[in-house]
């Protein structure tokens, strides 16, 4: 099983019009991935010959650009799952209920 249907699979309950969304964000998410497993291979800085000025690189502005755009599509789905559950009565919940028909 690849990492998409690892994903999908998270979001099988999920309506045919959110999944459609569901999809392209996955999609997204998984280049971001690949993009990032890319750009950590990579130096973030670079040190001036005589060690005491160091200048941060292209690829550290482009791995924070795709770190945050990483978490923000994490954030987005996270928020559909809890969207999409089904709240479960706590059993305190419960009980102030037989507590609430018992005065009545």
């Amino acid at each position: 099983m690849d990492r998409k249907e690892e994903l999908l699979l998270v979001f099988g309950n999920t309506e045919a019009g959110i999944k459609t969304i569901v999809k392209v964000l996955i999609d997204d998410m998984i280049n971001i991935e690949n993009e990032l497993s890319k750009l950590r291979k990579l130096p973030f800085l670079l040190i001036n010959k005589n060690g005491l000025e160091q200048k941060r690189t292209e690829a550290s502005f482009l791995y924070l650009s795709a770190i945050s755009r990483y978490s923000d599509i994490v954030n987005k789905l996270c928020s559909i799952l809890r969207k999409e559950e089904v709240p479960e009565e706590s059993p305190l919940r419960e009980y102030l209920k037989t507590l609430e028909k018992a005065d009545t």
